[in-house]
């Protein structure tokens, strides 16, 4: 399988791109190293790593054409400061927005997304929070962009 990652020098990406090569998988990980650092991968005969943004249309068209994945794993993130609307939105939106725009036109077949439980609010009205629990992400741009770029996914088909 060939999977492309985002964030994928992050927390989540890494492991997740460290499972799959374990797998055999081939993976290709763009990650902008805001938060994520390159060391949290080793070099692998599997492994692409690109430094640059998903805000980047045309890199991430051209990475999408060029490696062709089976899979688009989501984790890219932007999250430092909760009132940082500018690098949310470049990030969370913008970037998010590219990301699904590609998996449509080059026909991925499947694409997960990593979301944030701060989309249900500071204080979840439950508790464990259940999939029909309502979206409240007004606590932080963090939370707004990254609910935003869910509800793009979800009406992109």
């Amino acid at each position: 399988m060939k999977a492309l990652i985002t964030g994928g020098c992050g927390q989540i990406g890494s492991h997740v791109a460290e499972m799959m090569l374990e797998r055999g998988d081939e993976i290709l990980v763009i990650d902008n190293l805001a938060t994520g650092r390159r060391e949290h991968l080793a070099d692998h005969s599997k492994l692409q790593v690109v430094i640059d943004t998903i805000a980047n249309k045309e890199l991430v068209d051209s990475l999408v054409a060029d490696f062709r994945p089976d899979v688009i794993i989501h984790t890219a993130a932007f999250y430092k400061d909760p009132n940082d609307w500018y690098n949310d939105t470049l990030t969370n939106c913008v970037g998010g927005a590219n990301i699904i725009k590609a998996a449509l036109a080059y026909h991925v077949d499947r694409f997960i997304y990593f979301q944030t439980s701060l989309c249900y609010g500071v204080k979840p009205l439950q508790q464990p929070i259940r999939l029909d629990h309502p979206r409240l992400p007004a606590n932080s741009s963090y939370a707004i962009t990254k609910t935003a770029n869910e509800d793009l996914l979800e009406i992109s088909g």
